[in-house]
């Protein structure tokens, strides 16, 4: 494949040439020229011969974009179409493609994801769920633990001894005491449980996002 630059005979006889093309056309021979010639295996990774033809094609196909830009800017302000095609559309082609060109020969350069890759990146997000399910099942229950206690000392006087548990010993103190402790305990485990029930929303909207391209592989591993 022919480097990118241009002498200025080709130049010429580039312009008359994309004159007679339409944008629509211009934006299909990235596509048909470059993809569809340089990719003989498309879902596979890219070799060094392939990366290359790929990267020469694409700035093949952005310096006919920058060439036509200048020609046209050259020609004077009156000369702001081409064969239609308003002269901001080239140099916007010209933009996005040079701005995304390393992203997608970076991307198609991945190597293929295999199908035990697939099922075990799934397998660890639905671990992971099933964890936090668990934890919010135990927080759930101390939250209902709390709830009986609060309720039980709401009812007696306040003067009352009560007993509570402080870094595991038990000791002695007033219900005028206790509830505002346990009542804060309570409290802090909500705020938990509410903190878990959203991460466990987002976590299995990642683990569905994540099969939906793979489903053949992750249903079948479940």
């Amino acid at each position: 494949m022919e480097g990118a630059n241009f002498t200025p005979q080709q130049k010429a006889e580039l312009l008359n040439r994309v004159r007679q093309q339409a944008l629509q056309e211009l934006t299909q021979n990235l596509q048909e020229k470059c993809f569809d010639k340089c990719l003989t295996r498309p879902n596979g990774k890219l070799d060094g011969k392939q990366q290359n033809c790929l990267a020469l094609c694409i700035n093949r196909y952005i310096d006919t974009m920058k060439v036509v830009s200048e020609a046209m800017v050259q020609r004077g302000p009156q000369v702001r179409r081409l064969n239609g095609v308003d002269l901001a559309l080239y140099q916007q082609i010209h933009r996005r493609v040079k701005q995304n060109k390393q992203e997608i020969l970076e991307k198609m350069a991945e190597p293929p994801i295999t199908e035990q890759q697939v099922v075990a990146t799934y397998k660890s997000l639905r671990a992971e769920v099933r964890q936090m399910s668990e934890k919010i099942s135990e927080l759930e229950l101390e939250t209902t633990e709390h709830d009986r206690v609060i309720q039980t000392l709401s009812e007696l006087p306040k003067d009352r001894k009560a007993f509570r548990m402080v870094g595991g010993v038990l000791v002695e103190r007033t219900v005028q005491e206790v509830l505002p402790a346990v009542t804060s305990n309570r409290d802090g485990i909500a705020q938990v449980l509410a903190q878990l029930n959203e991460s466990i929303k987002q976590k299995e909207a990642s683990a569905d996002a994540w099969q939906q391209p793979f489903l053949h592989f992750a249903t079948s591993s479940e």
